[in-house]
């Protein structure tokens, strides 16, 4: 059976695919058979078993978890690499056939996140974006989509931060283990923070590293970054007051 390295994601479950070792972390890889069935390992055995162990794949986590290297390169403030021409600039000295690979998995990475990770968020499933994930499991996007993708990306940098690439990550994390830790027990501060997430798709410094403490009897497990947010909701509610 051939596999392909399809995403990193995370997981509740320890168990690879491909071995007895554990998987404490909470971030796995998603690998895919020919049949389309979906099996989580570890890095090595992800590396080991797929056919395309250096492809640069879609991380949902890069963003959230301390202590590991994403396995795919952030883009900057605006989550697009620059020089790669979809938008009809001029080519720099990055804009190779590897930089424009990785930034069509940026965007596919980020209407992933959109729709089928986060659609339930407010905001997140336009239906343009809807459109383009079907799309994408049908037939693939084409160069128009990607650059579509690009400039919304680009767009949201600056004018919305809360639906840049890296804020999206980080509501996809805490909400991922914020359900999680209500499944198993009943607790006013995870609510809290499950509502806070919702209404201001955001926490701020001190409730992620509230949430942090609630991996400690999940051993091994990556801690969440403070800073994993593009904004505080905090400091902006702090300015829309000054305003007012």
């Amino acid at each position: 059976m051939a596999y392909s390295r399809l995403r990193v994601d995370f997981s509740t479950n320890d168990e690879c695919h491909f071995c007895d070792n554990k998987l404490r972390s909470g971030k796995v890889r998603i690998l895919v058979d020919d049949e389309g069935r979906e099996v989580q390992a570890g890095p090595v055995c992800a590396q080991k078993h797929s056919v395309n162990p250096k492809e640069k794949i879609p991380d949902l986590t890069a963003a959230a978890f301390e202590g590991d290297e994403p396995e795919l390169t952030q883009a900057g403030q605006g989550d697009q690499p620059a020089g790669t021409g979809w938008r009809g600039g001029a080519r720099s000295s990055a804009g190779t056939a590897d930089q424009e690979e990785r930034q069509r998995r940026l965007a596919e990475c980020y209407l992933l996140l959109r729709v089928e990770k986060l659609g339930n968020f407010r905001g997140m499933k336009l239906e343009r974006l809807v459109q383009l994930a079907e799309k994408l499991r049908d037939s693939g996007l084409e160069l128009d989509d990607y650059r579509y993708l690009g400039n919304l990306m680009a767009k949201v940098g600056t004018a919305r931060p809360e639906y840049t690439f890296k804020n999206l990550q980080a509501i996809y994390a805490c909400s991922y283990w914020i359900d999680y830790f209500l499944a198993k027990e009943s607790a006013d501060f995870i609510s809290d923070l499950q509502r806070s997430l919702r209404k201001e798709l955001a926490l701020t410094p001190g409730q992620v590293i509230g949430l942090n403490k609630w991996f400690k009897n999940r051993s091994g497990m990556l801690s969440i970054k403070p800073d994993a947010f593009a904004f505080d909701p905090a400091e902006r509610r702090k300015q829309a007051r000054k305003t007012e």
